[in-house]
């Protein structure tokens, strides 16, 4: 959002260079360096736009991959934390409904 508003001044500045031809020396050449640092940071914005969003893909495969081993082991995690007469009645359940995450 800040860069958005950074590119939006230089592009102010840049509109101003391009109507105005008779300014003194030093301001033209302040706009022509606001305008090579846009550029600049167009390229890097995009730049950091691709990695952020391959990063992004990455995570999202990463956190596919693992769903399934982070499943059971939370289910263990918890399932191991139950007295045993809870654990009976979770086994006699899932016995029930034919659950095959307790029959390892």
């Amino acid at each position: 959002l800040a860069l958005d508003f950074v590119v939006m001044v230089c592009n102010v500045f840049i509109y101003c260079r391009a109507a105005k031809s008779d300014q003194e020396p030093s301001f033209k050449q302040g706009i022509g360096v606001l305008a090579r640092g846009l550029r600049v940071l167009r390229k890097h914005r995009t730049a950091l736009l691709k990695k952020q969003a391959a990063m992004q893909q990455e995570r999202a495969e990463v956190k596919a991959k693992n769903a399934l081993f982070w499943n059971r082991w939370s289910t263990d995690k918890r399932l191991r934390g139950l007295l045993p007469d809870m654990w009976r009645d979770a086994v006699d359940r899932a016995a029930e409904d034919e659950d095959e995450t307790l029959n390892k």
